[in-house]
């Protein structure tokens, strides 16, 4: 018997928004909405000798879950608790970076 999951994903191609992102059958461009599930805070040293916070996010759409970096308007949200996790948000132009290790 499949599951309830399996039966929106693949029976009726109800895909998540993340899911059709990571298999690029839609672009990251497009607007979505992601739940905020945890919040990463660190600090990253300038190349003056000072340290900035640097923070990334980890969103998900209620099935899958993908790493978001930071940008500084966002950093400014986060640092002043405007964002938090549980948070919804509503994202529009995202663009798709890759890690790549040495």
């Amino acid at each position: 018997m499949p599951s309830h999951r399996y039966e929106r994903e693949v029976n009726l191609a109800q895909r998540p928004a993340i899911k059709r992102l990571q298999e690029q059958d839609s672009p990251a461009s497009l607007p979505m909405v992601l739940c905020i599930a945890s919040i990463t805070r660190g600090e990253q040293k300038t190349s003056e000798g000072s340290s900035t916070s640097s923070s990334s996010l980890e969103l998900t759409d209620g099935w899958y879950r993908i790493r978001a970096n930071v940008d500084p308007p966002l950093q400014r949200a986060i640092d002043t608790g405007k964002l938090r996790t549980g948070y919804k948000m509503a994202i529009a132009g995202a663009r798709v970076s890759q890690l790549h290790s040495a």
